[in-house]
């Protein structure tokens, strides 16, 4: 999954987001990204295998007592009534990429990408 919000609050926090999906700053969606998007093909299969991983949790219909939306949703649910939070019980980063080696930018031409990448202020 691409995310392209820069405000989002992910479901599901205990969740590595990070090994099977990409957060994008918004101010940098244009030909960065199509770029970025193209080159990830080196890696759709560590990516597909993580969201294979991880897609009981999203999965309504799931046959695992341990691992299901519901059981995901009344975890967080009762963890915000415990703690009197209604926000992410950790800090995370805010944007991610799945991959962020530098010569791949260069192949790319697209040297600036992950330095504006980085640069992207958190409030955009």
């Amino acid at each position: 999954p691409v995310i392209l919000s820069d405000d989002v609050e992910l479901p599901f926090p205990e969740l590595p987001w990070e090994k099977f999906s990409l957060k994008w700053p918004m101010k940098l969606v244009d030909g960065r990204l199509s770029k970025y998007l193209s080159f990830l093909e080196k890696v759709a299969a560590d990516l597909k295998s993580n969201v294979d991983k991880h897609a009981c949790w999203f999965d309504y219909h799931s046959d695992r007592p341990d691992c299901s939306p519901i059981r995901g949703i009344t975890r967080e649910l009762k963890r915000k009534k415990h703690n009197g939070t209604s926000g992410l019980p950790f800090s995370r980063q805010r944007y991610w990429l799945p991959w962020r080696d530098e010569d791949m930018w260069h192949e790319l031409g697209c040297s600036e990408c992950l330095r504006d990448f980085h640069s992207a202020p958190s409030n955009l």
